[in-house]
């Protein structure tokens, strides 16, 4: 199964809307030299309309402090994982309860912000899955597509591609970091409960990992991954691990050694396939639904709370 997931329409080809405000026109003519056109204030451009007006000039990779911001579907925002977890174990839920499956053989795999997802399920229904399989995934909260409008990333990692042409942006959010009294302040709480690397909130499983990662990922450091990991061993849970270089890319499954590797899911998943013994299998057909587990994740000043019935109830604690 596949969830439209909240905030899944945070890319152009899903639904998003790109905005050229006034500081983009600004910085662009000062840098280039250049006046661009269509610009106004917070005005919604046709993307490819606008990037072809741009790669006229011959730019190929556009400064840092030439910031689009892209507005996401529905007036959805960017949850980071927590969200879009929810979601899919709520599908997963109403799954059970209709539909007589293998409750031995439950996967969750994805690549590479769908990898950080699918990680997010295993720690927040640790009964539940058989295997996660995850590429590239996040192991923590990036700010850069938090509070995108608050960092200025002068290193560009930020930049998407659109047809040979570099662009540097952000995604809308209402979340900030600079304003603590803020109802919208991304708090440590708000980071606890997404990270993977909180000793505290991994929990012993019965549920297998297959985690591949680039060695080179200058998005997704490989070193967090690693840390991740290590804590999962630590707790006896089951873990394949491999670290992808240049001498593993075989233009089939694995195409390079950047930010997600331009795997194929469906090539991952087939190597996965050969790996595990078990038929994707665990030994018992418990989850977390049908235990009736509540898992309560401590995060600084707060408390998530995941309470599993016929559905899941998540609720939020002040300590």
């Amino acid at each position: 199964m596949g969830i439209n997931y909240f905030g899944i329409g945070n890319r152009i080809e899903t639904g998003a809307t790109c905005i050229a405000d006034n500081n983009f026109a600004s910085w662009f003519r000062k840098i280039y030299s250049a006046v661009l056109d269509p610009c106004g204030q917070n005005s919604a451009v046709d993307a490819n309309g606008l990037f072809k007006i741009i790669k006229k000039t011959g730019i190929s990779k556009l400064d840092a402090r030439c910031r689009l911001t892209l507005v996401i579907a529905k007036e959805e925002y960017q949850s980071f994982g927590f969200l879009p977890a929810i979601d899919h174990l709520q599908v997963l839920g109403e799954i059970l309860k209709q539909f007589n499956i293998n409750r031995k053989r439950i996967i969750a795999l994805g690549t590479p912000y769908g990898g950080y997802v699918a990680l997010l399920l295993g720690k927040f229904a640790p009964n539940t899955f058989s295997v996660i399989i995850d590429s590239s995934g996040f192991v923590n909260a990036n700010l850069r597509y938090i509070v995108g409008n608050e960092i200025l990333d002068l290193e560009g990692e930020g930049y998407w591609d659109f047809n040979g042409l570099r662009v540097y942006g952000v995604t809308n959010s209402p979340w900030t970091i600079l304003d603590e009294s803020s109802p919208c302040f991304f708090s440590d709480s708000c980071r606890d409960v997404r990270s993977l690397i909180h000793e505290k909130h991994t929990l012993e499983s019965d549920t297998k990992y297959y985690i591949f990662h680039s060695a080179e990922d200058g998005v997704a450091p490989i070193h967090l991954k690693e840390r991740f990991v290590d804590i999962l061993r630590a707790k006896n849970v089951r873990v394949y691990f491999k670290k992808v270089t240049s001498e593993d890319i075989d233009g089939r499954v694995f195409k390079n050694t950047e930010h997600g590797m331009n795997a194929s899911m469906r090539g991952v998943f087939d190597l996965v396939a050969g790996l595990d013994n078990d038929n994707f299998c665990k030994q018992n057909s418990n989850n977390d639904f049908d235990l009736k587990s509540i898992h309560s994740y401590d995060c600084g000043r707060k408390s998530y709370i995941f309470k599993y019935e016929n559905t899941l109830n998540v609720s939020v604690e002040t300590i």
